[in-house]
């Protein structure tokens, strides 16, 4: 198992939360690649013995990381003769507090024949995996057109043109190509209305009892209660500025923790 890292920090800090994740997660992956578009060289103290950092300039977002892990990765595995490796990509846009729990829903996917998982699925848009997390095995990796993709992603400044060109981008990719892609977390997928009296029902309710559609927004927001249950992480965007104002009952009893306040403090700082 291999695990990628895109980070960010605009101190060039690396938050003590992604130093418990990457700390965790080196004793059972044989090697984490944490890759920086803004990184002081004091920080790197603290994960050097736990990971291969890469650093480069601040352009492409998380894709252009993973895209750099991902060519780092193949070509250290080109001479292996085990073909069946699983790469896990994370961004530092998540506040891993209880990186155990993430490595636990982790270590229950068994099926990745052919297979793209990612947290959670959105209809925001349109129908795609979201970029909060990707999981798949390196045997993708020797299609030249899944290589291909990545290698093609480009250093676009703009957060809007990630979205449309890769997040969904890569979903449709996944789509043409017939890769199968499956979210690791399905609350929101669950409560999608999958037959015609499902969608009666939730109309009903839209039109006279003014019931969120909440099923076809962002689940790491709207959901996040769940996400963070299950997963241990939360979106920091949520922490910083709530932008759909999500209600955020119960934020402030898990921030009692001492430790988990600390984490709070350094994401509003990211």
């Amino acid at each position: 198992k291999y695990l990628l890292i895109a980070h960010f920090h605009q101190n060039g800090l690396i938050r003590s939360d992604l130093v418990n994740l990457i700390r965790l997660f080196s004793k059972s992956f044989s090697q984490v690649i944490f890759i920086s578009t803004n990184l002081k060289v004091s920080e790197k103290k603290k994960i050097n013995k736990f990971a291969k950092i890469i650093t480069r300039p601040n352009y492409g977002y998380d894709f252009y990381s993973w895209k750099i892990g991902l060519n780092y990765i193949n070509r250290k595995l080109k001479d292996e003769v085990n073909k069946k490796k699983i790469l896990f990509l994370l961004p530092s846009s998540l506040l891993y507090l209880n990186p155990h729990k993430l490595l636990r829903e982790f270590n229950k996917i068994k099926n990745f024949k052919n297979r793209v998982y990612g947290l959670s699925r959105s209809w925001e848009i349109c129908d795609h995996l979201q970029s909060d997390l990707f999981v798949f095995s390196s045997e993708l990796l020797k299609q030249k057109k899944f290589l291909s993709w990545w290698n093609n992603i480009k250093k676009f400044s703009s957060r809007q043109v990630i979205i449309f060109k890769y997040e969904i981008g890569f979903s449709k990719f996944l789509d043409y190509q017939k890769i199968d892609r499956f979210p690791i977390f399905c609350d929101n997928v669950k409560d999608y209305p999958s037959s015609i009296l499902k969608l009666i029902k939730m109309r009903i309710l839209n039109n006279f009892f003014k019931t969120k559609k909440i099923y076809k927004k962002n689940p790491t927001h709207f959901y996040w209660k769940s996400i963070f249950k299950r997963f241990g992480i939360i979106k920091i965007e949520l922490i910083k500025s709530n932008p759909h104002n999500v209600n955020l009952t119960g934020f402030d009893k898990i921030f009692k923790n001492p430790s988990f306040k600390n984490s709070k403090i350094e994401a509003l700082n990211n």
